[in-house]
């Protein structure tokens, strides 16, 4: 006899990670939907950089493009670590999401400048 396997998004464990990033989806979608503003996806220093300053100028060159359009940045971060140092940019933390047993997402909003 021979097996017939389902399409990966068939079967129970796919099927139940796309409804858990469906509604992940959703719900980012819905908080930052109502107002414009930049979305600062991913920031990033290579380890043996970290502390030097570089990743601290990096986003500081890009919130001067963000400021001479006089609208807020928005950020996620699963990384707890880094929440201060957003926080020293003038970030503040607007909500955390988790899903399932994801570590959680830290949502951070900057004020218009």
């Amino acid at each position: 006899m021979r097996r017939r396997s389902l399409p990966c998004s068939q079967t129970p464990s796919i099927q139940s990670n796309m409804r858990t990033c469906s509604r992940c989806w959703s719900r980012w979608i819905e908080r930052i939907r109502p107002f414009e503003h930049w979305y600062l996806p991913w920031l990033g220093v290579l380890p043996d950089q970290q502390g030097s300053g570089l990743g601290g100028r990096l986003l500081e060159h890009g919130l001067g493009i963000v400021d001479q359009r006089h609208l807020p940045a928005y950020l996620e971060t699963p990384n707890p670590r880094t929440i201060v140092f957003y926080e020293r940019h003038g970030f503040a933390v607007t909500a955390e999401s988790r899903s399932g047993s994801c570590p959680p997402v830290t949502s951070m909003l900057r004020d218009a400048r």
